[in-house]
């Protein structure tokens, strides 16, 4: 009767200890709490969401900004550390490498947030060293960082790359179809400028928290590469005066993250071309098996490969309001664009799409031959036990498997085309754009209110009361609206 209890109380609080620590997955519920602001919901959502096969990393990504969104930087820390960890074990799928870098930006931050300046440094190292020179030395890859030694060759690899294989000709051949027909919807090559060349707000960071931690060397040089990544003169003035604290003349830096990040989308079309919305089809098609030619009902071919669209944000510029609590002097000072990550996506997928295309267009093409050659030989066998049956009962049962192979036939053309699906996997929480200011102040007490403007209309303000301004002293405000 005791262990009856104990397990009537199991069945009943399993069920809370785990609502606790995850939510049941709700697009719609998911979608309202994102609107709302409530990031520790979505959180939780989020960890009982199914993000398919080799997406572990993508899904630490996602669980981390929102639990930096939600100020859980402990949390945060947690998720990203753990997705990093993936990352470094080879498990790359759907993360570009802009995002990783994001990973290191964010939780930089998580660290700074819990006054822990050495592992926000030590995390800032990983996008800005570590991952770069990793980048440069995995040439066989897209995962890439501009080297003068190597990029060229790298983008010269798609010259020759609308030319199929042996293989594929063939079937392109059977089918009766020409790639140069098929290669009419192929994404643009991508060029030199659509190379990665690191992140500007990791180098920014990296600048700022270095030097707090005595490291005034790597400091300099990292806005050195600011200044490459983004050569706006006052930015190189202002982080250079950040670098540079005088006596009783200290800095306010704030860092501001706006607007949702350009998401992908599938673009997918058929050869032949729709006309005025109406599917066309290639008839006749004889496939040879075995000898003899097996006639294929009417077929289309689906490709697919995905694009960006545009960042998603009403915000066109940001300010701040920085008030003096002892004396009530308020100034106000505006944001510098310090990097848009849409722009990075973009330059991701433009790298990218091109390959995914001809991979769905050969396996659209040879899917189609395998699954008619699957099935033409098996409807042959089914047709020949037709013609052998000894009696009614068996020439009706091999009947039913002959009609059943013919129906497997168009179904599996059709389950090809069903199968030809464009990779959009990105991490979908990320803000659209970094902006950042350093502000001269003399030590004191001030109240800061970051304002996110459309036009002249205030769409959202966040303030920041009692911030402590010291001498030589690193004070870092992080702001963020994703409207």
């Amino acid at each position: 009767m005791k262990y009856l209890k104990i397990s009537v109380m199991v069945v009943f609080l399993l069920p809370m200890l785990f609502s606790c620590a995850s939510a049941k997955f709700d697009q719609i519920g998911f979608d309202k709490a994102y609107r709302d602001g409530n990031y520790e919901l979505c959180m939780k959502m989020l960890k009982g969401r199914n993000y398919g096969k080799n997406n572990a990393a993508l899904k630490n990504i996602d669980i981390g900004v929102l639990a930096h969104y939600a100020k859980k930087y402990e949390a945060s820390a947690t998720y990203f550390n753990e997705g990093d960890r993936l990352l470094d074990a080879g498990k790359l799928d759907g993360v570009a490498q802009f995002e990783s870098f994001y990973l290191n930006i964010l939780n930089a931050l998580n660290y700074y947030h819990q006054n822990k300046i050495k592992d926000a440094v030590v995390e800032l190292k990983k996008a800005d060293d570590i991952k770069i020179r990793a980048g440069r030395e995995n040439t066989s890859s897209l995962w890439h960082i501009v080297d003068e030694s190597g990029n060229i060759e790298m983008i010269r690899g798609f010259d020759e790359d609308e030319e199929p294989d042996g293989k594929l000709q063939e079937a392109y051949n059977t089918f009766g179809v020409k790639p140069a027909e098929v290669n009419e919807g192929m994404p643009r090559k991508p060029t030199v400028e659509d190379l990665y060349h690191g992140s500007v707000t990791a180098y920014y960071l990296g600048a700022l928290l270095r030097n707090a931690s005595g490291d005034t060397e790597g400091a300099r040089l990292d806005r050195d590469y600011v200044t490459v990544l983004n050569p706006t003169s006052s930015l190189r003035q202002m982080l250079s005066n950040a670098l540079t604290a005088k006596e009783n003349n200290a800095y306010l830096n704030i860092m501001s993250f706006s607007g949702s990040i350009a998401a992908k989308e599938e673009v997918s079309f058929y050869f032949p071309k729709e006309e005025n919305g109406e599917a066309v089809f290639l008839s006749g098609i004889l496939i040879p098996i075995g000898g003899t030619l097996f006639s294929i009902p009417p077929i289309r071919f689906k490709f697919a490969y995905p694009v960006v669209r545009e960042n998603v944000t009403k915000i066109d510029h940001i300010e701040t309001v920085v008030t003096n609590a002892a004396t009530g002097k308020s100034d106000t000072y505006p944001l510098i664009q310090l990097e848009d990550f849409g722009e990075e996506v973009k330059k991701n997928n433009a790298l990218k799409a091109r390959k995914e295309y001809q991979r769905n267009a050969a396996e659209s093409i040879l899917g189609k031959l395998t699954a008619a050659i699957s099935s033409g030989t098996a409807i042959f066998a089914a047709r020949k036990a037709v013609e052998q049956a000894s009696n009614p009962i068996a020439q009706a049962a091999a009947q039913i498997a002959l009609d059943i192979a013919e129906l497997t036939l168009s179904l599996a053309l059709e389950e090809n085309n069903a199968s030809i699906r464009a990779d959009i996997r990105q991490a979908k929480f990320l803000p659209a754009k970094a902006s950042v200011t350093t502000i001269a102040l003399p030590p004191a007490t001030y109240t800061v209110t970051v304002r996110y403007f459309h036009a002249s209309l205030v769409l959202f303000e966040e303030t920041f009361d009692n911030v402590q301004i010291k001498d030589k002293e690193l004070k870092l405000l992080e702001s963020i609206c994703l409207k």
